[in-house]
């Protein structure tokens, strides 16, 4: 009976450790974080409730993940989301993404996987769905960490004041839920043809 609160921990401690070193979060870290203290624990001061312990802390973190990411997605989604399909070496890429207007233009800020990131860098044509019509537009992509910080704060001033408190919900995302490591933050003018 003792090696199971112990197995079950330590696996808890491994899957944290991964997300940890993938994504980052809170949730990573204070899963991670607890799943030590709680393997010390037993270790130092076993007792009955052990087992009780690992379990929670085995369904706890993801109950609190789903229900974040449900809350994101659904205050990200009150907004004004286009669906870009964006061309890449295997596979077209589905990204749905927020649209704002910038110097008369249409922009996004996306945190595209690699292939997605390269395709939009290159400048290749995509698809954009926005109200139920489809478009080509070009992609001029720059990646965030290139702008200034003047740059940085019309870009988020512009999202700002079209989205308003909907955006605390993209800091609670990376904040609670981390961001995966291989993301390339990119910053798109949408440009007609």
């Amino acid at each position: 009976m003792k090696l199971a609160p112990t197995i079950v921990t330590a696996l808890i401690i491994a899957v944290s450790a991964y997300f940890v070193f993938d994504r980052g979060g809170m949730i990573a870290w204070s899963t991670l974080l607890f799943g030590i203290a709680l393997l010390v624990k037993m270790k130092l001061k076993p007792s009955a409730s052990d087992l009780l312990l690992s379990l929670a802390l085995a369904t706890l973190p993801p109950i609190i993940a789903a229900t974040t990411f449900s809350y994101v997605i659904s205050t990200y989604e009150s907004g004004e989301v286009v669906e870009l399909t964006i061309p890449t070496q295997d596979t077209p890429h589905i990204a749905r993404v927020w649209i704002f207007e910038l110097d008369g233009g249409d922009w996004i800020y996306y945190d595209a996987p690699p292939a997605a990131a390269i395709s939009l860098i290159s400048g290749n044509p995509i698809q954009v769905e926005r109200n139920k019509g489809q478009v080509t537009r070009t992609p001029q992509v720059r990646t965030a960490d290139t702008l200034s910080e003047e740059e940085a704060a019309r870009v988020f001033q512009a999202m700002a004041d079209k989205y308003g408190d909907r955006m605390t919900a993209a800091d609670i995302y990376y904040v609670v839920l981390g961001n995966p490591r291989d993301r390339v933050a990119l910053i798109a003018n949408l440009i007609e043809g």
